[in-house]
């Protein structure tokens, strides 16, 4: 599976501000922000969000397909989100991880968010 950027901000965006969020992504399609996100992409994008320790999450994945429980944002999720909420600096940070080229990561989301912050400095 490969890595959006847009669905890992569309999931912390669906999430904000809401202390307790509680959704299995099997339903992903009642959070209008996640509906047009293909199934496999948010359960990959809630599997390293909770391995980032970005959100609380659980895998309740069985012999019957894929799931994640998402419980709620964490405090580096929030900061997180906090960075790329802005739409313009969004389009700064995904120019950034563009130039650095490669595969897209949250270790790349994170060191181009470095980046648009040292060029603002």
């Amino acid at each position: 599976m490969f890595f959006k950027p847009e669905c890992i901000r569309d999931l912390l965006l669906a999430m904000e501000g809401k202390e307790d969020f509680e959704l299995s992504i099997l339903y992903r399609e009642n959070i209008a922000m996640l509906a047009h996100h293909d199934y496999e992409l948010v359960f990959y994008s809630a599997a390293e969000l909770s391995k980032g320790k970005y959100i609380k999450a659980i895998d309740s994945s069985s012999k019957d397909g894929l799931d994640f429980y998402i419980i709620k944002l964490t405090v580096q999720g929030s900061q997180l989100l906090d960075s790329i909420r802005n739409e313009k600096a969004w389009k700064d940070i995904l120019s950034k991880m563009l130039e650095k080229g490669g595969e897209f990561s949250l270790s790349l989301l994170t060191f181009a968010i470095e980046l648009c912050k040292n060029s603002r400095v």
